[in-house]
Parts: structure tokens; C-alpha cells; sequence
């Protein structure tokens, strides 16, 4: 079973998000959901049913139950142990299966990215006479012109604001250097892009990733990439 807002749901369902469950007994899958949620379960490839009516209770007594207890509400899962079904935690074993892409999630990702370097040199100058807040404004405006929603609440941070990683805007006047850190969703794959703009130390980073790139092969750890920008920052390492 899944819970909403949770990607091994929107994966298992190819649906957006929703306020329900996915049963699946190896013969049949179901979503188990309110009406209101009803015509949006309909585009799934699992056919719907409401949660009213108790099929669901029925279908899950005294039997053995996989559940992805990593997104469970503390009051959903007492309410399925009054059941007497045996629960047992199966999110690891949902998401090893999301973790080799197929070559529909990488185009996916592709175009979510492609779409994200589209805002960015839509908005790259249009910072002037902005507050961090009116900015980010204009940043989710233009995602949504080209028919996306963020994948996170947009960061736009000026001055000392850069320093704090997860940023909430302000209405602080826009200065230089500006770091803006965003992404959309596309048919539920996401970007996630960082970029900064008047940064005396752009020229430094962009040589160093320019040197990481080619570096960068499956199979190798991500610490052996952190490692080589370390070394390659020398006596900024500190700062990194």
C-alpha cells in the first residue's frame, strides 16, 4: 500500500498524487480512495474503488499485508492492525525497483531539465529592481508558461541569505550575488538546478565542474566526485 505524496505510489500507479491506497493481491490492482479523488484515479491503469464502503478492511483481514511504512500515518496504520492483518514494511524493497531508470523516466528527467535551463535563460535578467520574493514570482510564472509546476518551492536568496542552504524568500531587495535554486516537474520526474548570478567565484566553479564532468562514470561513488572538488577547490576547501 501506498500513501499520498509518495513517489513509490505516483511510480506503481503512473498517477498523480493521491488521498489513498494502492492494493495489489497479485491478481488485480486497486486504488482505494474518496470520491472526491475518484476522477483523477480513473487515469490510472488501477481501477478505483472508494474507501466508504469497506471493501478494503474485508480484503486485508487476518491475511499478510506488504505496506510502505516510510509515508504511513501513525493513525492509518493502527487503523489497518484492527484488521488483524500482519503488516510487514516492504518500502526498501520499492525502492530498490525505482532505482535503475528505465529509458521513458530518463527522457523524462531530460526533458524536465531541458525545460529548467528554459526558465533560467528566460529570467536570467530580469532580477532588477526586484525583491527576492517578487523574483521567485517571476521564476514560477514562467514555469507555469511553459506548462510546469515547481518540483520544490523556488529558492531565490541575495547578500548573506546565499549563506543558509534552504532559503525561504524575503521581501530583501535584490543585490549581487544572487543564488537561485529551483526545478520543475515533468510528468512526475523532476530538476533540481542551482545557479548563481554576479558570484565572484563563478569562474572558479565553472572550471572545476568543467574538469568533473568527464570524471563522472557509472558505478563510481559519489564520494570520489566529492573528493576531487576538494582538492581542486586547495585552499577553499574550507568553504565548500
Amino acid at each position: 500500500k501506498d500513501m499520498q505524496f509518495n513517489p513509490n505510489f505516483v511510480y506503481l500507479t503512473n498517477s498523480e498524487d493521491i488521498a489513498g491506497f494502492l492494493f495489489y493481491d497479485f491478481s488485480k490492482a486497486r486504488i482505494f480512495t474518496n470520491s472526491r479523488d475518484i476522477p483523477v484515479a480513473k487515469k490510472s491503469w488501477a481501477k478505483p474503488h472508494l474507501t466508504e464502503n469497506g471493501t478494503l478492511e474485508k480484503l486485508i483481514k487476518n491475511k499478510r499485508i506488504g505496506i510502505d511504512k516510510s509515508t504511513l500515518y501513525a493513525d492509518t496504520y493502527d487503523e489497518l492492525r484492527k484488521s488483524k492483518a500482519k503488516l510487514v514494511d516492504i518500502t526498501k524493497y520499492l525502492e530498490n525497483a525505482r532505482i535503475q531508470k528505465t529509458k521513458y523516466e530518463i527522457n523524462c528527467i531530460k526533458e524536465a531539465c531541458r525545460i529548467a535551463g528554459k526558465v533560467f535563460g528566460k529570467v536570467v535578467n530580469q532580477w532588477h529592481s526586484l525583491s527576492e520574493t517578487g523574483f521567485k514570482g517571476v521564476i514560477e510564472y514562467e514555469m507555469h508558461r511553459c506548462g510546469v509546476e515547481p518540483s520544490f518551492p523556488t529558492i531565490v536568496a541575495t547578500g548573506r541569505n546565499i549563506a543558509v542552504p534552504h532559503h525561504r524568500p524575503t521581501s530583501q531587495k535584490i543585490r549581487l550575488p544572487l543564488l537561485i535554486d529551483f526545478g520543475v516537474r515533468y510528468k512526475n520526474y523532476i530538476s533540481d538546478v542551482t545557479r548563481t548570478i554576479g558570484s565572484n567565484w563563478e569562474s572558479t566553479i565553472e572550471r572545476i565542474l568543467d574538469e568533473l564532468y568527464p570524471k563522472v562514470k557509472p558505478g563510481m561513488k559519489a564520494k570520489e566526485l566529492d573528493l576531487f572538488v576538494r582538492r581542486a577547490l586547495g585552499k577553499s576547501e574550507k568553504l565548500f
